[in-house]
């Protein structure tokens, strides 16, 4: 229990220190949150900027299991994700699931691909345990074309190389 409460406490400490203006770029968090509205909407948050989000698509996996994460703004469902990288000298990265996977509890990544997409911004969340954690973005149009078809292709081959190995561990 202690840990879980260690990975709320630093994921909550991640989004906190994304929303201040001076944090830079080597944190990002998405979070579901709800607009002046009322609408449920996913948010990115780096270098003190909420960015609302049209799109959040990849993979994810734990220790225990992993998943896919499909969203966009106009289907009107709830994001009930959150993702938290921390990239520089120091790696973390945590994803907190949905309440009907583990209850709603922030757990450590294992592997990570994330695109998200704002207008003609798309923003990588990519992390490996012990290898990386990355964050990146473009705005150009042409290029946001070209890496949106690339990402899918590895969040696809991700995905498929999950299966694998979490079948030859059963």
């Amino acid at each position: 229990m202690k840990n879980y409460d260690l990975m709320t406490e630093n994921a909550r400490n991640m989004l906190q220190f994304a929303q201040r203006p001076d944090s830079g770029e080597n944190v990002a968090v998405i979070v579901g949150t709800y607009d002046k509205k009322g609408r449920a909407v996913a948010v990115l948050w780096t270098g003190g900027c909420a960015i609302s989000l049209d799109e959040v698509h990849g993979v994810w996996a734990t220790d225990t299991g992993y998943g896919e994460i499909h969203y966009e703004k106009a289907s009107e469902e709830d994001f009930e994700y959150g993702i938290f990288v921390e990239s520089g000298d120091t790696m973390h990265f945590y994803i907190q699931l949905p309440d009907r996977q583990r209850g709603g509890r922030v757990v450590m990544a294992s592997d990570l691909l994330i695109t998200a997409v704002a207008g003609d911004y798309i923003f990588i969340f990519h992390a490996a345990r012990d290898k990386f954690a990355r964050f990146a973005y473009s705005n150009k149009p042409l290029l946001k074309a070209e890496v949106d078809l690339l990402t899918f292709e590895a969040q696809r081959a991700l995905l498929e190389c999950l299966q694998l190995n979490f079948e030859e561990e059963r």
